[in-house]
């Protein structure tokens, strides 16, 4: 080998020493990753609640019960839930078939379960609780009777 082609190899093996350890340099940041949960809560059934035919003759006092599912954020606070807009836990309501009115009310504690969350988790139940006593429909005409009654809940 010449002087000249070793020369020409230290060159060559300088430049690919020199890439390499410039390749090999490397800078360094930590990224930051995040994300945020809003609490909320969803209603999952709110079925109708039917007092069924009412015998003015010896028809008594009439407590049929619905149950409202809902689930919320894991471990949220305890929900805001609002029956006719009641926060109380009693709500009167007035079913009409046009001309005559009756009156009723609804009855509910929320519950003190800790919400589970959205996924596989069991929905809180909410249970309402009705009473129409027969002296609330004794004097009414005959006809279908109607109450729309908003469900509401908030976290």
């Amino acid at each position: 080998m010449t002087k000249f082609q070793l020369a020409r190899i230290a060159a060559a093996t300088a430049v690919a020493a020199l890439s390499c350890s410039f390749a090999s340099a490397a800078d360094n940041y930590s990224m930051s990753v995040t994300a945020s949960v809003t609490g909320t809560c969803v209603l999952g059934t709110t079925p109708n609640l039917d007092f069924g035919p009412l015998n003015q003759v010896s028809g008594g006092l009439l407590t049929p019960s619905a149950i409202v599912t809902y689930r919320c954020t894991k471990s949220a606070t305890a929900p805001i839930i609002t029956v006719g807009g009641s926060l109380s836990g009693s709500y009167t309501g007035g079913m009409t078939n046009g001309t005559d009115t009756i009156t009723y009310t609804l009855g509910w504690t929320t519950p003190a379960a800790t919400p589970l969350g959205f996924g596989a988790a069991t929905p809180v139940n909410l249970t309402l609780l009705a009473n129409l006593p027969a002296a609330n429909y004794q004097n009414v005409s005959a006809g279908s009777y109607l109450d729309t009654v908003l469900i509401s809940i908030a976290p």
